[in-house]
């Protein structure tokens, strides 16, 4: 029965806008089953994309006696665990399903193990990848706005940098590198700088 769950859930993500493919192997469902429990995987079949309250979830759950309140504590502890996205709207937490990368993935930047960090990179060459690089919208995209953008690259200097966070406003969060710290979990570390803590996210603010 637990499978199943996993199964339902492993469909209904791939019908996201980033897909959760199946690949041979199972990597895909290793990776489920470590991030929510058969309960869990319930209630996250209920969800999509779009944040919303619990209240708004448990109005999609069956009649099983699960209750809001339940359901609530379910979400939280979820989104704990880095399964789901939980933003404050309003002074109010909403909760959603977020794609494996940009997503899950980097939300276990705090509790990442080897077998998950091996299983990723299994699930990244069998499948994921071309997922993420072949939706019919790019993930990584510019939009110009009344305005053209000339083409280039280079390497923003510290003051630059220094600027970007200085006008972002809101919070600014700085996590460990969830690449750098797997290669850690593996014994093949990075050598480019023994910093681990230098992902930053801007504007944390949502309400």
């Amino acid at each position: 029965m637990s499978m199943r769950c996993y199964r339902k859930l492993r469909h209904h993500l791939n019908r996201m806008p980033v897909g959760f493919p199946r690949v041979i192997g199972g990597a895909e469902m290793r990776l489920l089953r470590r991030l929510f429990t058969p309960r869990e995987a319930e209630i996250a079949l209920l969800m999509g994309h779009r944040p919303e309250t619990p209240a708004a979830i448990h109005r999609r759950a069956p009649d099983n006696g699960l209750s809001r309140g339940a359901i609530r504590d379910a979400l939280e502890t979820m989104a704990r665990k880095g399964a789901v996205l939980c933003v404050s709207r309003r002074g109010q937490d909403h909760f959603a399903l977020v794609p494996f990368v940009v997503g899950m993935f980097e939300f276990q930047a705090g509790s990442l193990s080897a077998e998950t960090y091996r299983d990723t990179l299994i699930y990244f060459k069998r499948g994921f990848a071309l997922e993420y690089l072949s939706t019919a919208l790019p993930q990584t995209r510019v939009v110009p706005i009344r305005q053209s953008i000339r083409s280039g690259h280079a390497v923003a200097t510290y003051d630059e940098i220094r600027g970007l966070v200085e006008r972002a406003g809101g919070r600014v969060g700085l996590a460990p590198c969830i690449c750098r710290k797997g290669r850690d979990l593996v014994a093949v570390p990075c050598r480019k700088t023994e910093r681990r803590e230098i992902c930053l996210a801007l504007r944390g603010r949502c309400d």
